[in-house]
């Protein structure tokens, strides 16, 4: 399930608590237009999303709290006293509510049948023993893993969804993970309504599902992928991270079967996966999502069936694959952008030849290398593509995103005068480059061209360049023009490069790994460096503080801080780059080092170690 909390309108809403009858029947609460939720935690939120006011009544004798929707979701949110004993019994009112995300709250009771508007419910962790949502007719996406559900309080659920299996039913999705029901209820009731029933752990009498023996993944759900993963929403109400059911079990798949009825591969499904070494992909797979492969060096080849029309952005990035052929049906093949991806095929460093199908309508292959259909475009060159030159094509008038990045082969390029434009990250990572002539028709060179390009002595740039300053050489990835070396012009307007070999040191790391190991909060790449680097922007002296993060392909990601402008009067700028993995719950510092800028007068202006008089 691809489950992004958006929510959008539910008529009224009511929070209520075990031994507190709820619904119809149960003390009054069926004339209230709402939906009534009973709570014994202590601290109870909630989010909801739509359009008009909301008004909600805390059930502890204080003013009802009214909020009025502008843009996103409201988030409401009550710490109860120690004299607020629990139950507590809250009612949430709005006539433009269709979305309501009251997960975690230790909630025992919830009656949403006055709510006939509601389309998403997510009522995970809980203490839910029992449901109904008969009245819910526009209800689409219910999630309610980790409650207490039974197999009987599952069935009842899903007898009371509403559908018959049309089509306007089909796509509708629940998800029932961690009940303890789950291993024995039967999803074939919400399944003949046209449902998809995620979490059901039990063996299955219809095509829905997972399982895993031997090593081997099998997958055999209806429709997308997607529809298996789950979005866990961290206390901010923001996204943290995507799930799916296998995750925690990649270092035991070393194959997967995904079967028939599968229409799209979800983003990261096999992310980081090291012992996976085949995977049959089936025909009605029209999809394969960002880097749902990506990192599995293990994979040394795939078959991409003719169904499949989209292969997004490092779907396949930093995978061991030593060849692929791109069938017919494609229509797009994914390309990095300048701070963050890959290319589908990206970091593939055993990958000598892309072939595409002599029917595709939108590209081509010459020699193993990807263009598009016309030959006009370079998309994508093997990252293990052997050959130490390599002069682009007559007709090519234009380099793509990341086309050669990370080849470990090439060590002279030639770029003729009919190529106008080259895109950002072209040559990134190309360690083995020494020298490139760029033709007089090239206009245009995006930010970091030539980053990292560690053994480049000489780069020859034609007369009509337009807009390059530094920008193609530059180490900081916002392209703020910090030269990564020197650049001398003749009187022919042609420029010729030799960059200055940027020093680090390197900083002892074992402290802040303990400290790492400590910490359960880090959740993106700036959290782990802000978590290192511990100094504030002061508004003195025009600070300014950047923090940039590059996926390098299978996991491993590079964090770069640049902060300018530090009180010191010696030192004008330092710079941090550390390199990291992270798996689906762990980061792992590889390596911290440093260097930085000295003030005018004071020593060195470009990066370097030298101490600062």
């Amino acid at each position: 399930m691809n489950k992004v909390h958006i929510f959008l309108a539910v008529s009224a809403v009511i929070i209520a608590v075990m031994g507190c009858g709820v619904g119809r029947g149960s003390g009054g609460s069926q004339d209230i237009d709402g939906m009534i939720m009973i709570s014994i935690a202590d601290e109870v939120k909630f989010l909801v999303q739509g359009s008009g006011t909301v008004t909600v009544d805390w059930g502890d004798g204080s003013e009802p709290e009214t909020k009025e929707f502008t843009s996103g979701w409201l988030e409401f949110r009550r710490i109860y006293l120690a004299t607020d004993a629990p139950p507590h019994r809250i009612i949430i009112s709005g006539e433009g509510i269709t979305h309501l995300y009251c997960g975690g709250n230790q909630l025992t009771a919830l009656d949403v049948s006055q709510n006939n508007a509601l389309i998403v419910l997510d009522c995970e962790r809980n203490l839910l023993t029992e449901l109904d949502v008969s009245r819910n007719i526009a209800l689409q996406s219910l999630f309610c893993s980790n409650n207490q559900f039974t197999v009987t309080a599952l069935d009842a659920l899903f007898v009371s969804l509403n559908g018959d299996g049309n089509i306007s039913q089909l796509g509708s999705e629940i998800e029932i993970f961690n009940n303890p029901g789950s291993a024995d209820c039967d999803p074939s009731i919400a399944e003949a309504k046209g449902w998809t029933v995620s979490g059901f752990t039990g063996k299955r009498d219809v095509n829905t599902g997972f399982s895993i023996i031997n090593g081997v993944l099998t997958i055999n759900v209806r429709g997308a992928m997607e529809e298996m993963q789950g979005i866990i929403i961290d206390d901010d109400g923001h996204d943290e991270m995507l799930t799916y059911p296998w995750n925690g079990k990649e270092a035991e798949i070393t194959h997967i079967i995904i079967e028939d009825g599968v229409t799209s591969i979800g983003q990261h499904a096999f992310a980081g996966f090291a012992a996976l070494t085949s995977v049959i992909i089936p025909g009605s797979v029209t999809t394969i999502g960002w880097d749902a492969f990506s990192g599995c060096k293990g994979l040394t080849s795939v078959i991409i069936p003719d169904g499949v029309e989209y292969i997004y952005s490092g779907a396949f990035s930093g995978a061991g694959l030593t060849s692929v052929t791109i069938p017919a049906g494609v229509l797009d093949i994914g390309q990095g952008e300048y701070t963050w991806g890959s290319n589908a095929f990206g970091g593939c460093q055993n990958l000598t030849e892309i072939n595409v199908a002599a029917a595709n309508a939108n590209y081509a292959s010459i020699d193993g290398v990807l263009f598009d259909k016309d030959k006009t475009t370079i998309w994508q060159y093997p990252g293990g593509k052997a050959g130490a030159s390599y002069t682009i094509p007559n007709g090519v008038n234009s380099i793509g995103t990341y086309a050669f990045s990370g080849n470990a082969h090439l060590a002279s390029v030639v770029i003729p005068d009919n190529v106008t434009s080259i895109g950002s990250m072209a040559f990134a990572f190309c360690r083995a480059l020494t020298s490139v002539t760029i033709g007089n028709g090239v206009t245009y060179m995006g930010l970091g061209v030539f980053f990292e390009c560690n053994a480049l002595t000489s780069v020859t740039i034609g007369a009509n360049i337009e807009n390059t300053g530094d920008a193609p050489f530059t180490e900081a990835y916002q392209g703020e023009n910090k030269a990564a070396g020197t650049y001398i012009q003749n009187n022919t307007g042609v420029f010729t490069m030799v960059p200055a070999v940027e020093t680090f040191e390197i900083v002892d790391a074992s402290t802040f790994r303990a400290e790492l190991s400590n910490s359960t909060n880090i959740t993106t790449a700036e959290d782990l460096m802000r978590l290192y680097y511990t100094e504030e922007v002061s508004e003195e002296g025009n600070q300014k503080l950047t923090i940039e993060t590059v996926d390098l392909g299978g996991g491993r990601f590079e964090i770069t801080l640049v902060h300018e402008g530090l009180l010191d009067d010696s030192m004008y700028a330092q710079k941090i780059v550390m390199t990291v993995r992270r798996t689906a719950t762990t980061w792992t510092v590889d390596e911290i080092k440093r260097n930085w800028k000295c003030r005018q007068g004071r020593g060195h202006q470009n990066w370097g170690i030298e101490l600062c008089r």
